[in-house]
């Protein structure tokens, strides 16, 4: 039928976007199978990291998921548009536009996000205990980070790379700041600086798809997070040796 390809169609989008944009697999499947309700439709759905799985009578939906980023404001506007869905005041072609419309919300704006990474980067440092000079080093490395995660965004390099690039490039930042005389201790400035990297929202998004019985989301996602930070861990690596190669200094 052409309503259940409609209801169909609804559900998986707004599965999509939740899943890419850094919600987990159970809210995922909650709002896909809530929304398919919401129009009478009884829904079975399976998601995973990789894939949608949807089926609304006699029609199946199935979307191949290529990219993950982290924009909850997208999670919640879909929240927001299945609530008002549930609450019976949206058609099933209104409900697609709407969709539609979030599907094109822009991301904040480079000149927001760049402060405020170096921000974060600034306040972890004095949390960990840097000095205000400490602080301020890993404030500008945080700004040559954000540059240099923005130029490698437009470029198909692997979410692999792209973390071990930019570990790599703001410790060799926060060195030659230190060499040049900012900062007491190059340590603080570093770790302060690696915190917009860390996996935070995966490793949380593992534990509670693992605490909700999704196992294999789940493990998939907890692996994900120990990728990426093997990757830091090689980028601060490779820039500590060649560090150490360029001036002879051991800096740990």
């Amino acid at each position: 039928m052409e309503f259940n390809r409609l209801v169909a169609q609804a559900a998986s989008k707004a599965g999509r976007l939740m899943l890419e944009n850094g919600a987990e697999t159970g809210r995922v499947e909650d709002t896909m199978t809530r929304i398919a309700a919401s129009y009478g439709v009884k829904a079975h759905t399976f998601v995973t990291l990789t894939g949608i799985f949807i089926s609304c009578g006699d029609t199946t939906e199935l979307i191949r998921m290529k990219q993950r980023r982290t924009n909850l404001a997208v999670v919640s506007s879909v929240n927001q548009l299945s609530r008002e869905i549930a609450g019976g005041g949206i058609d099933i072609d209104n409900a697609i536009a709407r969709l539609e419309e979030i599907d094109g919300m822009e991301p904040y704006p480079g000149y927001i996000m760049l402060p405020l990474r170096a921000l974060c980067c600034f306040f972890f440092a004095y949390i960990n205990g840097g000095s205000f000079t400490d602080c301020l080093n890993s404030l500008i490395a945080g700004i040559i980070l954000g540059l240099c995660l923005a130029f490698f965004s437009r470029t198909e390099v692997s979410s692999f790379m792209y973390t071990l690039i930019g570990a790599a490039v703001l410790t060799l930042s926060a060195l030659i700041l230190h060499r040049l005389g900012l900062g007491i201790n190059v340590h603080y400035s570093i770790i302060g600086g690696l915190t917009p990297l860390l996996p935070g929202l995966a490793l949380i998004n593992a534990i509670r798809d693992i605490l909700n019985g999704d196992y294999i989301c789940g493990s998939a996602r907890l692996f994900d997070a120990c990728v990426t930070a093997l990757a830091i861990a090689v980028g601060v690596g490779a820039a500590l040796k060649l560090w150490q190669i360029m001036f002879g200094i051991t800096v740990f």
